[in-house]
């Protein structure tokens, strides 16, 4: 995920395809959506430095690790996270994850706390049922930015609302019950023809949920922005 290269003005791109896409048929958002991205890609600078290492969660049951790392905007200390994600159908899809800017930040750590709750709350009304075999989808949905694998190249969804589903599953003879976040099928907003499964990111235990959570806290990103910074700031000329 490290390759993968930045782009000027995106919170400034989402906020104008929001507000020009209003009152525009399908075609018309597409070519705007169009302009706007190769206007974005000829002024493209290295505003955001390079991906610094948040840390990797593992998943305790299957051992899968999602990797998380960050990229700071050093002019007004906003940054992104990217959170790499597993593709839906993957004999079909190359990579993808989610890309959080520093509003949608909080927010989305906010509504993994709530999510935890509700995990804990029915893994024990499974347990004491006895069930098996189930999936359900949870009320709770948070807002998030994409990005996925197209041919040899990187592309954006603006928007995704990531849901969540609990699924109670017997292999082997053993229960598991699992959290599961994922996207809608993606579309890249520059091309409406580009289009992803979605990704996913699975939970087999509330602790499992609870390391990702702590690798996203609030205090942890804020403490290596300022730490980035502060070492950048130790080799600025007069």
């Amino acid at each position: 995920m490290g390759k993968l290269f930045s782009l000027v003005g995106f919170d400034l791109l989402i906020v104008s395809i929001n507000l020009l896409c209003q009152n525009y048929n399908q075609l018309e958002k597409t070519m705007i959506k169009t302009i706007l991205f190769l206007i974005l890609i000829l002024t493209s600078s290295n505003l955001y430095g390079q991906m610094v290492d948040v840390g990797t969660f593992t998943n305790g049951s299957t051992g899968t690790e999602t990797k998380v790392e960050l990229s700071i905007n050093e002019k007004d200390k906003s940054y992104r996270i990217w959170i790499e994600g597993r593709p839906i159908l993957m004999s079909r899809d190359g990579e993808g994850g989610i890309m959080l800017n520093s509003k949608q930040h909080r927010d989305f750590y906010e509504t993994l706390s709530r999510v935890k709750t509700t995990y804990q709350s029915w893994i024990k009304t499974a347990v004491e049922n006895n069930v098996k075999d189930v999936t359900t989808e949870m009320k709770d949905k948070v807002k998030t930015d994409t990005y996925f694998m197209y041919g040899s190249k990187y592309r954006f969804d603006l928007g995704q609302n990531l849901s969540f589903s609990f699924r109670v599953v017997e292999v082997d003879g053993k229960v598991y019950q699992t959290l599961i976040m994922k996207s809608g099928t993606l579309q890249a907003s520059d091309n409406q023809y580009m289009t992803h499964s979605g990704i996913f990111i699975s939970f087999y235990t509330p602790e499992d949920l609870q390391s990702f959570i702590d690798l996203l806290s609030m205090e942890k990103i804020g403490d290596l922005v300022n730490k980035q910074l502060n070492q950048k700031d130790l080799f600025k000329q007069e």
